[in-house]
């Protein structure tokens, strides 16, 4: 691990830690939050046939049979409003996080027109194909 990516996990565990008093206090919610994410992971291994609908941001630490990513649209996925190059990576981050919980296969998917104008594939897309 480089020193930017432990410097942005420090940063993230302090964000994490802002709102509680104290250390223990916080250690008891990450306790208590890292009991209910095995318990989910636990019921989803139960349930084989099921589908799980979430966000890029939540399926961080989770895997997926199969994954499906859907409006990989310029606009979209990067965000907008992602314009500095901070919020670029992140958005990449994201991006690359939500690719890699599939075990067994990826769809990625966009389209070619969005309120009827043009819309353009991600760069994400294009960074991963190569192009």
């Amino acid at each position: 691990m480089d020193a930017e990516e432990l410097l942005e996990i420090a940063e993230q565990l302090k964000e994490s830690g802002s709102g509680f008093k104290t250390f223990e206090e916080w250690f008891t919610h990450i306790r208590n939050y890292s009991a209910r994410l095995k318990e989910q992971a636990a019921r989803r291994q139960a349930r084989e046939d099921a589908v799980t609908l979430s966000t890029m941001h939540s399926a961080k630490g989770l895997e997926y049979r199969v994954v499906y990513i859907l409006d990989a649209n310029e606009g979209v996925t990067p965000h907008h409003k992602a314009v500095l190059d901070a919020d670029m990576e992140e958005e990449r981050r994201l991006f690359y996080v939500a690719m890699t919980r599939a075990k067994e296969r990826l769809h990625v998917m966009s389209v070619r027109e969005r309120y009827h104008k043009k819309a353009d594939i991600s760069r994400f897309v294009e960074e991963y194909m190569g192009e």
